[in-house]
């Protein structure tokens, strides 16, 4: 998006930039187009959605003092994280550096706040309004932000430019009680660009198209089965793959399977094994429940992220490889 405004920021964060950064970025990471960094910083965790909901903090609460006010909003979204290892900052100065270059490039601040004034429970209050990957991107700082012995201030900004509308979050935070080295600072970074959801067609099993790819691979995916975000639920959509597999297994009563649970690379390895194992079972206690199906026939197995289908650097490629699998069991 070339424009004043965005190119006017772009030289400031240009000229404020030492020859090399400290320390090396996360992989994968880069600077949003409408932000750029603070001179010094690196990056710590990076994330992008090409299409995902955002908690966009529009004030504090009139009636409830910790709890910050969020609009709902959907649309592409970044979060970046930077460490600034110079000790001798203030969150003052950091916050007040981006909010001047924000200004200027046309942002209207919606919400400027340091510590207390924010609320003593900030971060977990409006993490609630946020999806399960970006508290994961969180998860590191929380910490910094529940108690009133650390230093963090938050601002809040919009940009309506040529028909686009931009929302930002930026939260800087230090620790308030040095230790003998000093504290560094982090910056928190939110953007999201709004969008429209694009309907996409969902591809769905067939007993057909299932019993081709057991004979040909051994194994098949089960499109069509889908979860409530971060949990083992199946939504209601999954009813006609849920039906097709179904009719499969009543027309292979010889044949026996693994029900496998797989996941993208986001959170812990460990929250992904117990979430991929659990789909699993949710998938055979379903077959079982609505359907009759035998459940001694299915062993469920989680694998979490250990065997993508699709390259996990790419939300294309994560999508694939949050799936659930049947693999033909030969004795």
């Amino acid at each position: 998006m070339k424009n004043k405004s965005v190119v006017a920021f772009a030289l400031f964060i240009t000229a404020l930039l030492p020859a090399a950064h400290a320390r090396e970025d996360v992989e994968g990471s880069k600077d949003h187009l409408l932000i750029g960094r603070y001179p010094g910083t690196h990056i710590t965790q990076y994330a992008h959605r090409d299409y995902d909901e955002y908690g966009f903090a529009l004030g504090l609460n009139s009636r409830e003092k910790e709890k910050v006010e969020l609009k709902n909003l959907e649309g592409e979204v970044t979060t970046i994280i930077y460490n600034l290892p110079d000790i001798k900052k203030s969150t003052f100065q950091v916050t007040r550096s981006f909010e001047k270059a924000l200004k200027n490039s046309g942002f209207d601040i919606k919400l400027s706040c340091f510590s207390e004034e924010c609320g003593y429970f900030y971060l977990s209050n409006m993490m609630e309004g946020q999806s399960a990957w970006r508290k994961q991107s969180y998860s590191g700082l929380k910490n910094w932000f529940n108690y009133t012995d650390h230093d963090y201030r938050f601002l809040a900004a919009e940009l309506v430019e040529k028909g686009k509308k931009y929302y930002l979050m930026l939260t800087v935070a230090k620790e308030r009680y040095e230790s003998a080295e000093g504290n560094s600072i982090d910056i928190v970074v939110d953007v999201l660009e709004i969008k429209d959801f694009k309907v996409e067609e969902l591809e769905v099993v067939t007993p057909d198209s299932l019993q081709a790819s057991i004979d040909s691979s051994g194994k098949a995916a089960l499109d069509g089965i889908y979860f409530d975000h971060d949990k083992t639920t199946i939504t209601p959509a999954s009813s006609e793959a849920l039906r097709a597999i179904a009719s499969y297994l009543k027309a292979a009563t010889d044949k026996k399977f693994f029900v496998v649970g797989h996941t993208d690379i986001s959170g812990s390895y460990e929250h992904n094994l117990t979430l991929s194992q659990g789909r699993a079972e949710s998938v055979i206690t379903a077959l079982e429940k609505q359907y009759r199906i035998d459940k001694s026939r299915l062993k469920s197995v989680g694998i979490g992220p250990v065997s993508p289908a699709g390259s996990n650097a790419t939300e294309k490629g994560r999508s694939k490889n949050r799936r659930v699998e049947l693999v033909l069991l030969v004795d």
